[in-house]
């Protein structure tokens, strides 16, 4: 396997799992299609990349880069962020921008 993974459930009724890995080499596998949408961190070469990924409605192929350190957040059915709709992002993975932590 290219990724080690650890999951867990989640304390709070807004979020079903958590899970967190490490990708050990170069890799692709099928991914299944998914109700459920996720945010997910991912640091590469030193960068933070949050994505938000929409429900899938088919299997697909997911892919990844050696040496990432990732953060899954799997939201339960029904939560639901005002400014991210899930609908709007259905079949659709979606690179969020990142915040600077200096003030202007």
């Amino acid at each position: 396997m290219s990724i080690i993974y650890q999951d867990r459930a989640s304390d709070s009724p807004y979020i079903e799992t958590i899970m967190r890995g490490w990708t050990v080499r170069d890799g692709s596998q099928i991914r299944p299609s998914e109700v459920h949408w996720h945010l997910v961190f991912a640091k590469h070469h030193g960068r933070v990349h949050p994505i938000f990924v929409g429900p899938w409605t088919t299997a697909g192929i997911a892919s990844w880069g050696q040496g990432a350190e990732i953060l899954w957040i799997k939201f339960s059915l029904g939560s639901f962020m005002p400014y991210l709709p899930p609908r709007d992002f259905l079949d659709v993975e979606t690179t969020l921008s990142i915040m600077s932590h200096r003030v202007v």
